[in-house]
This record gives structure tokens, sequence and C-alpha cells, in this order.
């Protein structure tokens, strides 16, 4: 399943990752709306807007992808992105991910859409 309601930004659940019927929700919020934003020290800054997903708790039977557009520069080595991620709204941890693009291709073989579909899977809402 492929869903995208923010433009530029993509949840992707390959096929039989999922148990059972779910709502995926996904909300972008300001960083001084949250009760506990990630901490950021003098010279750092946010490369996208914040983003909460639920449902909280929800487990899948693989990996999923989540795209989320960003407008960091990367020049050279000037500059390190990271994502952050947080369990509870509390605290925060960097997220840890391996991804090549061979892993990638291997998680989407199934997908009954090529690559090139995914635009036009944007809904109005």
């Amino acid at each position: 399943m492929r869903g995208s309601r923010h433009h530029g930004m993509r949840i992707i659940i390959p096929p039989r990752k999922c148990t059972a019927p779910t709502r995926i929700t996904c909300r972008l919020v300001k960083r001084h709306k949250l009760a506990n934003p990630p901490p950021m020290v003098e010279g750092e800054g946010l490369a996208s807007r914040l983003v909460e997903m639920g449902p909280a708790g929800a487990q899948f039977l693989g990996p999923v992808i989540v795209e989320i557009p960003h407008f960091g520069s990367m020049r050279g080595k000037e500059r390190e992105l990271i994502v952050l991620r947080s369990e509870n709204g509390e605290t925060w941890k960097e997220h840890q991910f391996d991804s090549k693009n061979e892993d990638l291709t291997e998680l989407l073989n199934g997908m009954d859409e090529g690559n090139d579909a995914l635009d036009s899977v944007d809904v109005d809402r």
C-alpha cells in the first residue's frame, strides 16, 4: 500500500507487512508546539517539519518506507543529516537505519505499481 498526503511525503507498506487493516496517520508539527521538542544545540537546525505518525505502538511484519522531503543542503562534508525519533514524545534518539538501493528494490518487489506511478497516488484532503 502506498499513500501520500503532503507534497513529497510518502509512506510505503509492502504487501503482507501489516497484520490487519490499519489507519496510518501523519501530521506535520511545529517544533515550538511540542511539550518536549527534540534537543538542539547552537548551530543546529531542522531540515524539515517534524512529523507525528500513528497509531502509536504500531508494529509491522517487516520494513516499511517513510519518505520525508527536506531542504538540508549536503555540500561536501560541511553538514550532517540525522533522523531523530521519539517513541513516547518525551525522549528523542537517533533513528538507525541501513538502507541500500538493493534493499529498497527488494522491499518494493511485488508491488503492483512501478516506482514512477508513486506520483499518481497523491490525495487531496
